[in-house]
């Protein structure tokens, strides 16, 4: 009982560390977290999705208001390129692929993000635009352990925390 006490401390002393070094950075931008599958792009709901959940709830994060809308119906969102310039996030997060047992689709996702890259509707988004994009690990950012949020914790701190 003692040792988890004690790591749910450390967790709780690591959230608001980041949450303070993000705030004191990026203030009140807003952040997005996108997913590159195969064959769609994922935006997701504000509080149905637990990645969503610790960016927006855990550490304060201020959701574009296109996540907030999605809200309504608790649905993953697959975005289409006509509607992908609704997105106004100020900093974006990316993540291309599946999870861990999933390579071959992880690929394929990989591809098609460096499609979408040179798509003329991509380069209008306000993040890409200001170069305010995170690529981040899909198999950590979709795992729903302890220590995968703790290292999605550091990338978000190291990224939106001002850190070098």
């Amino acid at each position: 009982f003692c040792l988890s006490r004690g790591l749910g401390d450390v967790y709780k002393r690591q959230v608001k560390q980041a949450r303070l070094a993000i705030k004191n950075h990026i203030g009140d931008a807003t952040v997005a977290y996108l997913r590159i599958m195969q064959k769609e792009i994922r935006l997701y709901p504000y509080s149905a999705n637990a990645t969503n959940r610790f960016m927006y709830e855990l550490l304060n994060l201020r959701p574009d208001p296109m996540v907030v809308a999605l809200d309504r119906t608790k649905n993953n969102l697959a975005i289409s390129m006509e509607s992908l310039p609704d997105l106004q996030a100020d900093y974006l997060v990316l993540s291309s692929g599946y999870g861990a047992s999933s390579a071959g689709s992880t690929e394929t996702a990989e591809k098609r993000y460096e499609e979408l890259r040179e798509d003329p509707l991509w380069q209008t988004l306000p993040a890409v635009r200001e170069n305010h994009l995170l690529e981040v690990d899909s198999v950590i950012w979709n795992a729903h352990g302890l220590i995968a949020k703790e290292l999605a914790i550091a990338n978000l701190k190291d990224w939106l925390g001002g850190q070098p």
